[in-house]
């Protein structure tokens, strides 16, 4: 049964946290990818990585069932933005901004529509 926002880190990820901490929460930009099967605990480890920020705004966003578009919107919003705010205008908000930001994207396979058969 998988965990939830209060479960545990395993001693395992303990290290893997403090690797991904001295990697992330720097001031120089990066880019680290999370993956891992329902319930091995990646999303409580996102959730860890961005409550230990201090130099950032961190960001959660949970990739909706909807698609693509209701992500940008939900991202839009957390950011500070119009909820129809387009990927341009994001992308200008982010490369104009004075705030640093910390984004996880959680559960983004939910935005691969599995092709069955052929």
């Amino acid at each position: 049964m998988p965990g939830d926002d209060f479960s545990p880190l395993v001693p395992y990820a303990k290290d893997e946290l403090q690797q991904l901490s001295k990697y992330l929460l720097t001031n120089s930009p990066a880019i680290c990818v999370i993956t891992g099967e329902r319930g091995v605990g990646a999303t409580r480890l996102l959730k860890q990585l961005l409550h230990k920020v201090k130099n950032a705004e961190p960001v959660y966003v949970n990739c909706p069932l909807a698609g693509y578009n209701q992500l940008l919107a939900h991202f839009a919003v957390s950011i500070g933005l119009e909820e129809d705010a387009s990927e341009m205008k994001i992308l200008s908000h982010l490369r104009k901004s004075n705030t640093n930001y910390l984004i996880a994207i959680d559960n983004c396979q939910r935005l691969v529509k599995p092709k069955l058969g052929d």
